[in-house]
């Protein structure tokens, strides 16, 4: 019943940052958190909700707590190389991108964005041979 209940209060909550009450589902969120701090699943979107409001280090933090829970979970991997992109933090958003190509070879934007990093990082020909190569991976595998 307590599952239950949490899980549409979430709905409820993403719903109203979604429709535009960012602030005050962030703090809804948040509060949510201080009763259910093992929720991956609240932790994941607050973590979303941070990087939308650009609390990119509070961001950062919600994404590793949920990375720790779950190794598999390349949408946290995701959404904080984008950060350290932002911040350009290049070394650290390639270990991400990195992790996420591990999990999910073929991940056309993580590819991409590791292309973009090489080049930022000023390697450029370097992103373009890891480009050239993921095409030619991408047509034999039949992506």
């Amino acid at each position: 019943m307590i599952d239950s209940y949490n899980t549409i209060l979430l709905n409820k909550i993403l719903s109203k940052f979604s429709s535009g009450n960012k602030l005050e589902a962030f703090n809804q969120l948040t509060k949510f958190l201080e009763n259910n701090p093992n929720d991956m699943i609240a932790t994941y979107n607050h973590g979303y909700m941070c990087q939308q409001l650009n609390k990119f280090d509070l961001a950062k933090k919600r994404y590793l707590k949920v990375i720790n829970k779950d190794s598999q979970h390349w949408q946290s991997r995701f959404n904080i190389y984008t950060i350290y992109i932002i911040e350009k933090s290049y070394v650290l958003a390639l270990k991400y991108i990195d992790e996420i190509l591990k999990i999910k070879k073929n991940f056309q934007p993580a590819q991409r964005d590791r292309a973009l990093v090489l080049n930022y990082m000023k390697r450029p020909d370097e992103g373009l041979s890891y480009v050239l190569s993921s095409i030619k991976s991408s047509r034999l595998s039949g992506i």
